[in-house]
């Protein structure tokens, strides 16, 4: 079964009603549904509950909406040693080297988020959202024909020259 880690910025679309929400909300009920194995590290959540709190949200309701997550999600903890390999990482955001330090930790078969261009150097696959869902579909991740990320880069093709006779 596919293993994802989701990044914060998803569950806050999730948990926000977000501009990229139905994405998100789908996510969520595949996870529901047990479609894949869906985690979030220990240290989200408590960036999701600053974030719900300072959207105007009650103490009570920022409760109410993480619970709803653990019901879908599974938290995974962060210590020493991924805050140490995190430190380590080629990834220079420094939350996200502890997301992707987590994945690796726990085996996740990719990373879901919005931030592409953040887990460039990620040793653990970032895909987005929607990617995610096509890549469910599927079914067989090993059928699926990967899109390129932030790090993809092509060479200018150079034109050989043809002898002359």
């Amino acid at each position: 079964m596919i293993k994802s880690l989701l990044d914060v910025n998803v569950l806050m679309d999730f948990l926000l009603v977000r501009d990229d929400y139905e994405d998100a909300a789908h996510i969520m009920n595949l996870a529901g549904r047990r479609e894949f194995k869906a985690f979030a590290s220990a240290h989200e959540i408590t960036t999701l509950a600053y974030f719900l709190e300072k959207s105007d949200r009650s103490r009570g309701e920022v409760r109410q909406k993480i619970s709803k997550l653990f019901g879908l999600i599974e938290i995974l903890p962060v210590d020493q040693g991924i805050i140490e390999k995190a430190m380590n990482s080629r990834i220079t955001d420094f939350e996200d080297a502890v997301l992707e330090s987590v994945s690796i930790k726990h085996g996740m078969d990719f990373i879901i988020t919005r931030d592409m261009k953040d887990f460039t150097h990620s040793k653990v696959e970032a895909v987005n959202p929607r990617f995610f869902l096509k890549l469910l579909q599927k079914k067989d991740p090993g059928d699926m024909v990967k899109e390129p990320t932030a790090s993809y880069r092509t060479r200018p093709r150079r034109r050989s020259k043809k002898k002359q006779s």
